[in-house]
């Protein structure tokens, strides 16, 4: 099956479970990359199982940043042998969200049997966005910079 059939299923699961008052909750969010990993997630999708190569503070799942400016720095976007950087613009369905931990392998339970959708930084103001399903972000465009 594609990325995008397998995303377009997760977010119709999201909207049957969560109603139409928080749906999917899609938003467009960046992550950047390396050119190693790039074609790995074009190919694969994002893969959690990668989750902390570059930290877990809020958890061991795969980051998004709501401005593009996170993303794009060099810890992120790591820079190639030309100096050329890669963003991807996402597509991610948040759903319902609470507080990010380090140590959270899986969302926490949101009320049993089932869990938050995604982990935030900031439950009032959130620019980072965690998600444990690797079906649940898209990756639409990706930007090449320097």
């Amino acid at each position: 099956m594609n990325l995008r059939r397998l995303y377009e299923a997760r977010k119709i699961e999201l909207e049957n479970r969560n109603g139409l008052l928080v749906g999917a909750r899609e938003k467009n969010l960046y992550h950047g990359t390396s050119e190693v990993s790039c074609s790995s997630i074009m190919k694969s999708n994002f893969n959690r199982n990668f989750a902390g190569q570059n930290a877990t503070v809020y958890g061991h799942g795969t980051y998004f940043a709501v401005n593009a400016s996170y993303s794009a720095q060099p810890t992120y976007a790591v820079p190639a042998a030309d100096g050329t950087q890669l963003m991807f613009v996402a597509r991610v369905l948040t759903g319902y969200y609470t507080q990010g931990q380090g140590d959270m392998r899986t969302p926490p339970v949101r009320v049993a049997p089932d869990l938050y959708d995604s982990v935030v930084d900031n439950i009032q103001n959130p620019s980072m966005f965690v998600v444990f399903h690797d079906c649940q972000a898209y990756p639409d465009y990706l930007i090449t910079f320097k």
